[in-house]
């Protein structure tokens, strides 16, 4: 009787030593996936851009038209990532000090004057990292998940906050 009582305590210990290591794991599974993942944003040109040198100012002045040729006489391409609204709202709050919603309105008042083009709406990241890629006088934003790439230059980076 001693022996059978052992060997069910023993199974009882097995078992509440598995739920424990169970719940232990899930614990850890849960907790890790819920930690947020940090991004950065990036303005990111092409390798060979002769925009590689902007400041922060400059970047600002092209997303509104304040620069509209550059000194070869070319015209800079502003692409605007429409799809990300955390990124999107990052750049406009950091680099502008506006809302993208601000800004649009900027851009409906001065497209209706006719004096200059907004930045050219683009739905996904990817498709911001070909019209770099493909065009030396464009410049864009995207996280930094997209920006790994020895044809492209990285002009600015800030972590994505909002």
């Amino acid at each position: 009787m001693v022996l059978g009582m052992g060997y069910g305590v023993l199974i009882m210990k097995t078992s509440i030593l598995n739920r424990l290591l169970l719940t232990f794991m899930s614990s850890l599974i849960l907790f890790s996936s819920a930690q947020p993942t940090h991004h950065d944003l990036v303005v990111i040109v092409n390798a060979h851009s002769p925009l590689s040198h902007l400041s922060r100012d400059e970047i600002a002045q092209i997303y509104t038209a304040r620069i509209s040729l550059l000194a070869d006489g070319t015209r800079p391409v502003a692409l605007d990532l429409q799809n990300n609204p955390d990124v999107r709202y990052q750049f406009y709050a950091d680099l502008l000090h506006t809302s993208p919603e601000r800004f649009d309105a900027f851009w409906a008042r001065l497209l209706f004057t006719g004096l200059a083009t907004p930045p050219k709406r683009l739905n996904q990241e990817a498709t911001v990292m070909e019209q770099v890629l493909q065009n030396d006088h464009a410049i864009g934003f995207v996280t930094d998940d997209f920006a790994h790439s020895d044809r492209l230059h990285i002009l600015m980076r800030w972590p994505i906050t909002h």
